[in-house]
């Protein structure tokens, strides 16, 4: 993207001029800037329409509602990845209707550029666009170029499940295999099963985000969720009462959140995170926290050591934990109970358990 790193120091250079413009020692804000100096430079502008002149539409472009949304990602806590794929995202739409009036692109035309990549067999990267450009819709909405979102309503694409899906019985011989490698593996896979939520998430949880009788959970907090396509970021109170009873053959699972908690700091490792290392390791001290990757490669170690078949071209990753975890307290407390605690965005939970006050949502503990 034209953007270069010299001790520290970002700056940008011209893809033609080759002049460099200083962007400051912020990579996050520096990689914003470079996104929208190429979408400037990337844009080959004819001559308006009379008519696009007399309507407006000349400015009110596909590629002018990209800027004012690149200039709003500066004002957002995006993760260095999550900065990439939306340049990615960005190049590829601008080239495609970059120069056409924002008011004159349909649903059918974004179908159709969904449908491509469906047709080449990546149905993942359709369903990227696809909420990518409900975004773009929704900014177009916002600043009065459109009146109507065309990618809102667009079929859902669908991505074939590669992964094996994680029951019960096999979670239960994973967390015993857990038991022989390290302790924070078990209290992540105890959290990720009770809370139903990412291993991001379960990797940034700290003392203080206990009170009150509740653990208090900003979900995405390490990274803007607008990436996953929810809108907004999703805020959730679990009480530490919260109790699961499951059972998997002979084998009762009991657990409260308020005991798991306690384990996770059983070791008596000072330290402000639930998942900490007890040890040194290479790159960690005791208390340190375990990165979301280690909290992986931990759950794929004890998977393997299971010994378990599993059917499928992959076998299941940490992440269906929380899969399983929605299945079982839909199972145990409905569908709106299962909905509010993984935090997906549905007008009947959000109205049973939102919370007026700093728009939490309250979860009960039965």
């Amino acid at each position: 993207m034209y953007l270069y790193e010299t001790q520290g120091y970002y700056y940008w250079r011209h893809p033609v001029t080759k002049e460099a413009f200083g962007l400051g020692r912020d990579l996050d804000k520096a990689k914003a800037e470079a996104i929208e100096a190429n979408l400037h430079i990337d844009r080959k502008r004819d001559q308006a329409r009379l008519v696009d002149r007399i309507t407006g539409n000349d400015v009110r472009t596909f590629s002018a509602v990209l800027v004012r949304y690149v200039r709003d990602m500066e004002k957002r806590n995006l993760a260095q990845n999550t900065i990439k794929t939306k340049a990615t995202l960005i190049r590829a739409v601008e080239a495609k209707w970059g120069e056409l009036p924002y008011s004159s692109i349909t649903t059918t035309m974004i179908d159709e550029f969904l449908q491509g990549y469906v047709a080449q067999g990546k149905a993942r990267m359709a369903r990227s666009y696809q909420s990518f450009l409900t975004e773009i819709g929704n900014k177009a909405i916002a600043i009065g170029f459109a009146t109507h979102n065309p990618a809102a309503v667009t079929e859902q694409i669908k991505v074939p499940v590669k992964r094996s899906r994680l029951t019960l019985d096999q979670f239960v011989a994973i967390y015993d295999a857990a038991a022989k490698i390290d302790p924070h593996v078990q209290r992540s896979m105890e959290l990720a099963l009770i809370t139903a939520q990412r291993r991001e998430d379960i990797a940034m949880l700290e003392r203080t985000d206990i009170h009150d009788g509740c653990l208090w959970v900003e979900q995405g907090k390490s990274e803007n969720i607008e990436a996953r396509g929810v809108g907004q970021q999703t805020r959730l109170a679990i009480p530490v009462d919260l109790r699961l009873v499951v059972q998997s053959g002979e084998r009762i699972i009991d657990w409260t959140l308020k005991d798991i908690i306690a384990r996770c700091w059983s070791d008596r490792v000072a330290s402000r995170y639930l998942i900490h290392h007890n040890k040194r390791r290479t790159k960690s001290n005791p208390g340190d926290p375990v990165w979301k990757d280690t909290i992986s490669k931990a759950f794929s170690r004890a998977r393997d050591l299971a010994g378990i078949e599993f059917t499928g071209a992959n076998p299941p990753t940490f992440h269906e934990i929380r899969s399983l975890s929605i299945r079982l307290w839909r199972e145990l407390r409905g569908k709106d109970f299962a909905q509010a605690l993984a935090g997906h965005k549905q007008s009947s939970t959000t109205d049973i358990y939102t919370d007026e006050r700093g728009n939490w949502v309250m979860l009960k503990s039965a």
